[in-house]
């Protein structure tokens, strides 16, 4: 579709340039609005086709609408960059263009600066560990001093193990919320 701007604004002057998409179509070009407003464009005669169903579930919305963080409040003190480096592997809903299904992601306690690396297989993971740990080494002159993670089998394997034994890291794996709610109750 081609029209003149107003400033930041694109006026659209013609309702039937959208009359022809889909439902699922109209709502990904249109920024993923809620269905009431594809409702409305349909009511303009902007897009003609059937109301947005409620078993099409858009990935992109489901993500955008988290609002709790992955991880409860941290009571670590770190005085340094790098005492602790925090990772997660993420698995994409959507396989990326480039073939990536995964990201891994390292986060360093002290700053809060994240690291994010797309991989196709959760085997890269530590071979990102090890590219991130040279760049720590080399760039800031630094060790990584302890290593947290899930128990995931991607971090909990032998090579993280040997690895952390031969360059003294400490290794800790985070345990999930439920289990620590229980023994903080004594249950």
């Amino acid at each position: 579709m081609r029209c003149n701007s107003l400033g930041d604004l694109y006026p659209v002057t013609s309702p039937s340039h959208f009359a022809g998409l889909d439902s699922s179509l109209s709502h990904k070009r249109l920024g993923h609005p809620s269905s009431s407003i594809l409702q409305s464009l349909r009511k303009y005669k902007f897009n003609s086709s059937e109301k947005l169903s409620t078993k099409t579930i858009c990935n992109y919305c489901v993500f955008g609408k988290h609002v709790k963080l992955p991880f409860n409040s941290s009571k670590n003190v770190t005085l340094i960059p790098f005492d602790i480096l925090h990772s997660d592997l993420w698995t994409s809903p959507v396989l990326s263009s480039s073939g990536h299904r995964y990201h891994v992601l390292f986060l360093d306690d002290y700053s809060n600066f994240l690291w994010t690396f797309p991989i196709s297989n959760k085997s890269q993971v530590f071979e990102m560990f090890i590219l991130l740990s040279n760049q720590i080494r080399t760039q800031f002159s630094q060790t990584i001093k302890c290593f947290q993670c899930d128990n995931g089998r991607e971090y909990n394997n032998s090579l993280f193990h040997k690895y952390c034994v031969n360059n003294g890291l400490i290794f800790s794996f985070l345990l999930p919320s439920h289990i620590i709610s229980k023994w903080q109750s004594g249950t």
